[in-house]
């Protein structure tokens, strides 16, 4: 199994246009936030990947859920683009013999060992609780909170299922520490951005755990799994004329399992 792997496109900050496909891929992973909204993501989707003509596996990112409610069924407009959606309600699909499993994931907050302050900062500072809805009002730490620990569940139920083959997770937030901005460093951001699922990894040793979120560029082992995060991020011009986006970026990202 060879994918064509990447994220957080967000082409609602600058436009973007996937290059050729590299040769002999079997599946490209988008792992969250092509823009705003999930008609934008949908649409762009439906523009740039699908017609690639392999199967695109794709999972909601926070920026996706803007504009619309944590709890409100959203997979309508990535069926109606040909997409493979991994979340809550469907969180595993097989290709050529490579099981993936996938879903959001949200965070616990408790990556840098003080979940108050972590829920704090992101109240304070994480755009969702301005843009995200549950019900009439905004969405809280809590909610997320616990979208985390159902979803971390079900990822932890279905890595149980015995599989004969390679198995991918799939999520938007990162699952290790080492995925953070400052790994060796951490303070109450990083709530927002990663949970510690090192032992769902000790446990069932997927081959690879792709995420997105922290715009960051990541690929390291642990254990058996290798951890991958390829974002390309919000590309902004300065006043100078300077384009800052991720540098680590890889256009052509493949791995293999």
């Amino acid at each position: 199994m060879r994918a064509w792997v990447m994220s957080d496109l967000h082409v609602d900050s600058t436009m973007y246009r996937l290059p050729p496909t590299p040769p002999e891929i079997d599946a490209i992973i988008i792992a969250g936030d092509v823009t705003d909204g999930h008609e934008g993501s949908a649409a762009w989707l439906s523009e740039h990947a699908v017609p690639r003509g392999l199967p695109v596996l794709y999972i909601a990112g926070n920026h996706d859920f803007f504009g619309h409610d944590l709890r409100v069924g959203f997979e309508e407009p990535y069926e109606a683009a040909g997409v493979t959606l991994l979340h809550a309600g469907r969180p595993t699909t097989t290709i050529a013999g490579c099981r993936f499993v996938g879903a959001t994931l949200w965070t616990d907050y408790r990556v840098a060992g003080d979940e108050g302050s972590a829920r704090a900062w992101a109240r304070l500072n994480m755009p969702d609780m301005l843009s995200i809805d549950v019900g009439m009002r905004r969405v809280s730490t809590r909610d997320l909170l616990e979208e985390h620990a159902r979803q971390r569940a079900l990822l932890e139920l279905e890595l149980s299922n015995p599989h004969d083959g390679p198995t991918v997770v799939i999520t938007h937030h990162a699952p290790h520490p080492r995925s953070l901005r400052s790994p060796v460093q951490l303070d109450p951001s990083d709530g927002s951005f990663a949970s510690d699922l090192a032992d769902l990894m000790d446990a069932f040793e997927p081959a690879a755990w792709v995420h997105g979120h922290t715009h960051v560029s990541r690929d390291f082992y642990h254990n058996a799994t290798r951890v991958v995060c390829n974002p390309r991020g919000p590309v902004l011009t300065t006043k100078t004329g300077r384009r800052i986006g991720n540098a680590g970026f890889i256009e052509k990202l493949v791995i293999e399992v």
